[in-house]
C-alpha cells in the first residue's frame, strides 16, 4: 500500500512537474518530455498494482469463503 501510495505520488508529480515549470532533465530529454515519460511509467505501475490488488483480495475472499463453507465457522 505504501509502494502504491509513493508511485502514486511520483505519477502526480510527473503530470504537475512539467504544468509547474519544475525543471525535470535526464536522458537528453527536455522536462515537458520527461513528465510524459514518467505520466505514462508511474501510470502503468500504479495500473498494475491496483489490478494485482484487486485479484488478491478477490482470491483471498474465495479462500475465506471456502474455509467457512467446509468447516462452518470462521478461521480467526
Amino acid at each position: 500500500m505504501i509502494l502504491g501510495w509513493i508511485f502514486e505520488g511520483l505519477f502526480l508529480l510527473s503530470f504537475l512537474g512539467p504544468l509547474l515549470g519544475l525543471a525535470m532533465i535526464g536522458f537528453g530529454l527536455g522536462g515537458f518530455a520527461m513528465g510524459i515519460l514518467g505520466l505514462v511509467l508511474f501510470g502503468v505501475i500504479s495500473l498494475v498494482g491496483w489490478i494485482w490488488q484487486t485479484f488478491d483480495a478477490y482470491s483471498l475472499a474465495k479462500q475465506y469463503n471456502e474455509y467457512v463453507r467446509t468447516h462452518g465457522v470462521e478461521p480467526w
